[in-house]
Formats: structure tokens, sequence, C-alpha cells
């Protein structure tokens, strides 16, 4: 499972594209933390990160991730959201939502803070669980 987190940027985002995620985090444009900042994780455990501003083109932003679009302007089956507060969103696509929330009850006064400070690892622990 790959550790390290990929940043995109205009020059390398075609080398990765498009990507499949499981679960990622979005935070608004004036979300407390990273406003517009998106993290990625599929299911090999590859991890990606950008920043919308840096993005003008829609047309990019859709290439780059189009589950992204579909979760923040659609309403897809198969995916689940869990609002961490202060502008910040975290999406899971089921059966991995299913997961999180059972691993979720391991932990105690698990508050929306809390998942935003910590939804990263518990999601690797899932995917290591799952390749094993």
């Amino acid at each position: 499972m790959e550790e390290k987190m990929i940043y995109l940027t205009c020059d390398n985002f075609p080398d990765y594209c498009p990507l499949n995620p499981i679960v990622f985090s979005f935070a608004e444009f004036g979300a407390m933390g990273s406003p517009g900042n998106v993290e990625i994780v599929q299911a090999d455990g590859s991890a990606f990160c950008f920043n919308l501003s840096c993005f003008h083109s829609v047309t990019i932003r859709g290439a780059i991730c189009p589950t992204l679009w579909e979760c923040l302007y659609g309403d897809p089956e198969d995916w689940e959201h869990i609002n961490m507060g202060a502008g910040n969103h975290l999406f899971l696509k089921q059966p991995y939502y299913h997961e999180f929330c059972h691993m979720l009850k391991e932990y105690k006064e698990v508050t929306p803070v809390w998942i935003y400070q910590n939804w990263m690892d518990i999601v690797k622990k899932m995917i290591v669980k799952e390749l094993i």
C-alpha cells in the first residue's frame, strides 16, 4: 500500500487521471482547515491531494475525479456523506462506509472534529485489513 500522499498539480495530474476513489474529503471554499482541498484514497491505498483553486478549468476538475462532482452536485446511490463540520465533508463508497462506521465504534467520544482529524488513519486500517 502506498504510504505517501501524491500532490496533484497542473503538470502532473494527467499521469494519474482519472482517479477512482473509495473515500474522499472535500473542504468547501471558506471552510476551516484547508479551503478547497480534496484528499482522495483509492482501493489500493494510493492517496492524492489537490486544491480546487489550483485548477481553474471545470473540465480539468472533472477529469481528475468525476466522482467528486457526482457526489457534490448529484445524489449517487453508492456513496454516503459524513459532515465533519466547519465546511468539511467526507464521502465514502459503500461498503467502505459501513466498515468505516463499524470501526468508529472502537473509539470513544467520536465527534465531527475527531473524524476530520482521524479519517485517513481509519481508512488506511480498513485497506490494510482488506488487503491481508
